[in-house]
């Protein structure tokens, strides 16, 4: 039965795994091609 059950939760932890990257991968691909942040606009331009 334990050896069932681990499985179970061997299966319900990778796909929880693989979600959480693929959400990272959209975020960093969204934030790659969309426009830069604030911050580091302001650290691109030279002091006046």
């Amino acid at each position: 039965m334990s050896q069932q059950y681990n499985k179970v939760i061997k299966q319900r932890r990778r796909k929880a795994y693989i979600k959480r990257k693929k959400q990272a991968l959209k975020q960093r691909a969204t934030k790659k091609s969309g426009a830069k942040p604030a911050a580091a606009a302001a650290a691109a331009k030279p002091a006046a």
